[in-house]
């Protein structure tokens, strides 16, 4: 999730990119950086981990059905 008024785009991406790799071993970045518009949270807050998951799938997917 970006802060509002932030734009999500390729240089943001590899913005993210460069300070993790000063941030931690450069091996470690992250090659895809996804942006959303929310989390999903249960209702005492913590973030659903598996709703993410399911999120990414779905969105991986989308374009493989597209083509078809």
């Amino acid at each position: 999730m970006l802060r509002e008024g932030v734009e999500a785009d390729d240089a943001k991406r590899k913005e993210i990119q460069d300070f993790v790799k000063q941030a931690i071993a450069p091996y470690k970045y992250p090659r895809q950086v996804n942006f959303v518009d929310g989390l999903p949270r249960n209702p005492s807050g913590k973030l659903q981990h598996f709703r993410l998951r399911e999120q990414l799938a779905a969105d991986t997917a989308a374009p493989e059905h597209q083509n078809a």
